[in-house]
């Protein structure tokens, strides 16, 4: 696997939404989105299965999102991964690694 490759694409319709506090689905423009509270912290959790190509070490994530009005704050963004497999995990209960984040991003308003 060569560095740069993508490993999965997940889109708003992927989301499999916690049962509290979640991102909403929508659409704009007949685009789907994922709607998150300006005023709340919400989760959007997203599954799959690492190619097989796939070799360890470093994932990097890119997130894409645009604000429904555009105002001069901060947004923060958390991901964490969670392995799934025999011997791993009994997925009755969650088991995500350390958060990685980036806070204090300024939208531009």
């Amino acid at each position: 696997m060569a560095s740069g490759d993508t490993l999965v694409v997940f889109t708003p319709l992927h989301n499999e939404p916690p049962s509290t506090a979640f991102a909403t689905l929508d659409t704009r423009n007949q685009h789907p989105v994922l709607d998150f509270d300006a005023a709340a912290n919400e989760d959007a959790i997203f599954s799959s299965v690492m190619p097989q190509h796939y070799g360890g070490g470093g994932v990097t994530v890119y997130l894409h999102y645009a604000m429904t009005s555009a105002v001069a704050l901060t947004i923060d963004w958390d991901v964490a991964f969670e392995r799934i497999g025999d011997d791993v995990l009994d997925i009755d209960a969650d088991s995500f690694a350390a958060v990685n984040s980036v806070d204090n991003t300024t939208v531009l308003g």
